[in-house]
C-alpha cells in the first residue's frame, strides 16, 4: 500500500507546477514555454501519485504517455491528446533548440486541457487513497 505523505508530497508538488502555470500566464508576457514545461511536470507528478496508489511503485521516466500506460489512465479524455507534445517540453526540451515555439493562444489552450486532465486524475487518486 502507497505511503499517504508520499503521495500527498507528489500531489503537492503537482499543485506547485500548477500555480506557477496560473502565474506565468497572468504577467501578459509571451512565456509560453515555462507553460508547457510545467503543464508536462504537473501531469507527470499526478500519474505518479496515483501509479504509487495503485501499487507504490513507478519507473523513472518522464513519458506522459508511458506514464499513462503505467497507470492505466489512457482512457483519460485529453491524455493522449496532448502527451505527445507535453513530453516535447519535459527536460530534454528545457535547452536552445530543442523547443518548438507556442503561441499564447495554443499555450491556453493546452492549460485548459490539461487542467482538466488534472481535474479527472485528481478523482481518481482520491478514489484509490484509504
Amino acid at each position: 500500500m502507497a505511503d499517504p505523505d508520499e503521495v500527498q508530497e507528489w500531489l503537492n508538488k503537482a499543485d506547485e507546477d500548477r500555480l506557477v502555470v496560473e502565474v506565468l500566464m497572468r504577467t501578459g508576457e509571451e512565456l509560453t514555454l515555462p507553460c508547457m514545461f510545467h503543464l508536462q511536470q504537473m501531469l507527470e507528478k499526478l500519474l505518479k501519485a496515483l501509479i504509487l496508489t495503485q501499487d507504490g511503485r513507478f519507473e523513472r521516466t518522464h513519458d506522459l504517455t508511458r506514464l499513462a500506460t503505467l497507470s492505466k489512465t489512457e482512457d483519460v479524455q485529453g491524455l493522449s491528446d496532448i502527451s505527445e507534445t507535453l513530453n516535447l517540453f519535459a527536460v530534454n526540451g528545457r535547452y536552445p533548440g530543442d523547443q518548438p515555439e507556442v503561441s499564447m493562444h495554443a499555450a491556453r489552450q493546452y492549460r485548459d486541457l490539461a487542467f482538466a486532465v488534472r481535474d479527472e486524475l485528481l478523482v481518481r487518486i482520491k478514489r484509490m487513497q484509504p
